[in-house]
C-alpha cells in the first residue's frame, strides 16, 4: 500500500486501485443519438432522391413495357412492368392504371417463366418413376427442375373433393371459398391427372361454384407449379399450385402470343368475353389507362407528393 500524503489540512490517502471510468455518460449517449440521427436522415434522403428518379422514369417503364407485352417480347416486358409495378408501390398507388399495371406485370412475369416442358412430359416423367419405386428421386427432380415456374391454363374449375393429406396421412377437403380443383384433358396411361389451388377472383365470378350451373364457362389462370403428387387411393396423379401466385388471366392480345389455339367450341368472341367476364371479376378496367404521373386517389397529399417527385426529377 502506498505511503499516505500528510498536509497541513489532513492526511490524504491514495487509493490501491484508479477507478474505472464510465463508459456510458450523458455526453456519449447525446453523440450517438446524433449521429443515428444524421445516418437516418442521410439513408432517408437517399431513398427519396431513388424514388424521386424512378418516378421520373415511371411513364417510360409504363409504356415501354405494355409495348413490349403487346408485340410478344416477355422479358423485357416483364423487366419493364416489374419495375414500374415496384414505384407504383412505393409510391402507394392504388387507382385503377396502377392496377392495370400491376396485373399486366403478373402476366408479363408468368409468360416469362412459364416451365420449359409441358404438363404431359413432366406427368410421364412423374409416372415413370412412380412405378420403378423412385418417388424420391423423382421428389428432387421436381424440385430442382419445374417448383416455382409457371402454368398458363384453360379449364372448367370445380369445388375441391375430398383428397389425401400428405401430412396427415387422412382424407378431407379444402373448404376455402378460393379453394378449387380442375381436369387435366390428358391421362398418365390410366392414370387420371388433376389439378388443385387457390385463386382469389375465383370469389368474384358470378356463378362460381353454383351446383345448378350445367354449362359453366372456362376459367383462363396462371399460376406457380407447387409439387406433383400422386395419390395411390385413387391412382390420380395431383399438379399443385403455390398458394398465393394464381391469378385471373385478363390480356387477349398476351394470351394470342402464348400459342393457344380457340378453344374447341369457344371462338374468339367468346374467348373475349371469358377473359372480360375475368377482367371485371379482377378489378381491371382496361380502358383506364391514365397519366402515370395522376394521383391515385385525388387526396391532396398524393398531390403533392407527386408534384414534388415530378419537380425533382426535372431538376
Amino acid at each position: 500500500m502506498e505511503e499516505p500524503l500528510v498536509t497541513r489540512r489532513g492526511i490524504q490517502v491514495e487509493p490501491a486501485h484508479t477507478p474505472r471510468r464510465r463508459r456510458v455518460t450523458p455526453f456519449r449517449l447525446v453523440a450517438a443519438c446524433m449521429v443515428m440521427l444524421v445516418a437516418g436522415t442521410g439513408w432517408w434522403s437517399l431513398g427519396q432522391l431513388q424514388l424521386s428518379s424512378d418516378a421520373g422514369r415511371l411513364r417510360d417503364l409504363m409504356r415501354d413495357g405494355l409495348e413490349s407485352l403487346e408485340a410478344g417480347d416477355f422479358s423485357t416486358a416483364a423487366r419493364d412492368l416489374v419495375q414500374a409495378t415496384d414505384v407504383l408501390d412505393r409510391l402507394g398507388r392504388k387507382d385503377s392504371t396502377a392496377d392495370l399495371i400491376r396485373q399486366r406485370g403478373r402476366e408479363a412475369a408468368a409468360a416469362n417463366g412459364l416451365v420449359s416442358v409441358s404438363l404431359v412430359d413432366i406427368l410421364s416423367d412423374a409416372d415413370r418413376l412412380q412405378r420403378s419405386g423412385a418417388d424420391g428421386t423423382w421428389a428432387r427432380q421436381f424440385q430442382r427442375d419445374h417448383r416455382g415456374h409457371w402454368i398458363i391454363m384453360q379449364s372448367v374449375l370445380e369445388r375441391p373433393g375430398e383428397r389425401l393429406d400428405d401430412k396427415t396421412g387422412k382424407r378431407g377437403r379444402n373448404t376455402l371459398p378460393d379453394a378449387f380443383e380442375a381436369e387435366y384433358p390428358f391421362a398418365v396411361g390410366e392414370r387420371s391427372v388433376r389439378l388443385s389451388g387457390r385463386l382469389p377472383g375465383l370469389v368474384r365470378l358470378s356463378g362460381w361454384g353454383d351446383p345448378g350451373d350445367e354449362d359453366p364457362r372456362p376459367v383462363i389462370f396462371a399460376g406457380q407449379l407447387e409439387a406433383c403428387r400422386f395419390d395411390p387411393g385413387t391412382e390420380t396423379w395431383w399438379v399443385e399450385l403455390s398458394a398465393d401466385t394464381a391469378f385471373l388471366w385478363t390480356d387477349i392480345v398476351s394470351y394470342g402470343h402464348l400459342g393457344f389455339l380457340p378453344h374447341a367450341i369457344f371462338g374468339d368472341d367468346e374467348i373475349a368475353a371469358v377473359l372480360n367476364r375475368q377482367s371485371a371479376a379482377a378489378g381491371i378496367d382496361v380502358d383506364s389507362l391514365a397519366d402515370p404521373g395522376r394521383a391515385d386517389d385525388g387526396s391532396p397529399e398524393a398531390r403533392s407528393k407527386l408534384g414534388a417527385l415530378d419537380r425533382e426529377s426535372a431538376r
